[in-house]
């Protein structure tokens, strides 16, 4: 296996424990708070940002560890409410600084609401 399979493989198994291990109570409070926000966003690009600070508002249950915001994200994907963006000029998934000052800037995956 080359080192690049590794890492898909070993990423794919974090992002199926975060999705086991969330609390599934938060999870659909999640998406009932998210999916309306998404659909206000049609067309254009987004972080996960705006849709952390909604759930942080408006999701009563919580989860152990917000690692399963990333699983969430693929749900959405899957949904067929989102898609990832690749940058043109490099052919890699598009990223910028997130804006909350808890994730020290920390790069972001840019996903375009369909």
């Amino acid at each position: 296996m080359d080192t690049q399979e590794e890492i898909n493989r070993v990423t794919e198994e974090a992002i199926k424990r975060c999705a086991n291990y969330a609390n599934q109570e938060w999870v659909q409070e999640a998406i009932a708070v998210c999916v309306p926000l998404i659909k206000g966003f049609i067309g254009r690009e987004f972080t996960i940002d705006p849709l952390y600070d909604r759930i942080q508002k408006n999701v009563s249950a919580e989860t152990h560890n917000l690692s399963a915001l990333g699983p969430l994200m693929r749900q959405f994907w899957a949904m067929g409410l989102i898609e990832p963006v690749v940058d043109p000029l490099t052919n890699r998934q598009k990223t910028r600084e997130s804006v909350r000052k808890e994730a020290h800037k920390k790069p972001q995956r840019v996903w375009r609401a369909l």
